[in-house]
């Protein structure tokens, strides 16, 4: 997240055998996050994307007024207020997908929007520990198994009210509270 209050995250898309000559996809938020709102983030990753490719992945850019996810095809989906699960099978939101479902269940159960921050916070780390087939939300151990987990909770005005951090799958590593300083600038 930047001071500009966007938002980027991405995953992997699973299915393809990926191709270490392409540049790193870590590089798309990094671009993303250099930028001072989501019209710009968007036009940015446009940009990249007309010239050069990506291994498959799913990106996630938001604010707190609005969101959106983009494909390494360039597709586009603006996402409308409300839980959204995005992984790295197949597009956002995808009911075919056997965790989505599941999830955006465990999220309308769990009563999301009366809890408080931490039991939010610890709820939503309960969910990310589903190791249940088919596709778990958690997949640890393996060549393409989860290797860490955060969990990122914003204010109204855009600024970070708590950052959780799971530094390896979160089934084995319990997820930390991030303290994170105030960036000074000259």
């Amino acid at each position: 997240m930047n001071t500009a209050g966007v938002l980027a995250g991405i995953t992997n898309r699973s299915g393809s055998e990926s191709d270490p000559t392409l540049p790193s996809r870590g590089q798309l938020c990094l671009n993303v996050l250099h930028q001072p709102d989501l019209g710009s983030a968007r036009a940015t990753v446009e940009a990249d994307l007309s010239v050069r490719g990506y291994n498959p992945f799913n990106l996630l850019v938001a604010t707190t007024e609005e969101a959106w996810t983009m494909t390494s095809r360039g597709t586009v989906r603006r996402l409308r207020p409300g839980a959204h699960v995005v992984t790295n099978h197949g597009e956002p939101d995808d009911s075919a997908d056997a965790a989505i479902p599941r999830a955006l269940a465990a999220v309308e159960a769990m009563g999301a929007k009366e809890l408080e921050l931490e039991p939010l916070l610890t709820a939503l780390g309960t969910l990310c520990v589903d190791t249940r087939e088919p596709n778990p939300i958690c997949r640890p151990g393996g060549e393409r198994g989860t290797v860490s987990s955060s969990l990122i909770a914003l204010t109204e005005s855009g600024e970070i009210a708590a950052y959780w951090h799971a530094d390896g799958p979160p089934t084995d590593h319990p997820y930390q509270l991030v303290e994170l300083r105030a960036s000074s600038t000259s």
